[in-house]
């Protein structure tokens, strides 16, 4: 199925190898999980920003958990202290104004582009 597809394309983009979110296992406070999963800024249930890039984090399990069951408090994290308000601002007025106007997911480019991003080592 070509959203799978897509899905893992962006984790496999995102995914460095290591928990860029590490500082964040002191402050919740959480153990790390180990296990490296491609962690999205805004929730994968926004498919405007779904497959962006700039949308994720190379995070541990155990952060992507937290976030999914914090959600209040990822969002103001990712305001004010992941991205700052402009990234913030951005990204959420295209995860918003997608679909609008009739936009839908194009599956093979979006897996063609995250295939030569990983390529290039963006």
């Amino acid at each position: 199925h070509a959203k799978a597809r897509a899905d893992a394309a962006w984790s496999a983009a995102v995914r460095t190898g290591i928990c860029e979110l590490a500082d964040w296992h002191a402050k919740l406070p959480l153990r790390c999980g180990q296990v490296v999963q491609g962690c999205h800024g805004i929730s994968r249930g926004h498919m405007g920003t779904r497959y962006l890039a700039e949308n994720g984090f190379s995070g541990c399990d155990a952060v992507n958990a937290w976030a999914f069951h914090h959600p209040a408090d990822w969002d103001r994290a990712l305001r004010f202290e992941l991205w700052g308000e402009e990234k913030y601002a951005r990204l959420w007025a295209i995860a918003d104004g997608f679909g609008k106007k009739g936009e839908r997911i194009d599956y093979m480019a979006v897996i063609a582009d995250l295939s030569g991003q990983k390529e290039e080592g963006r």
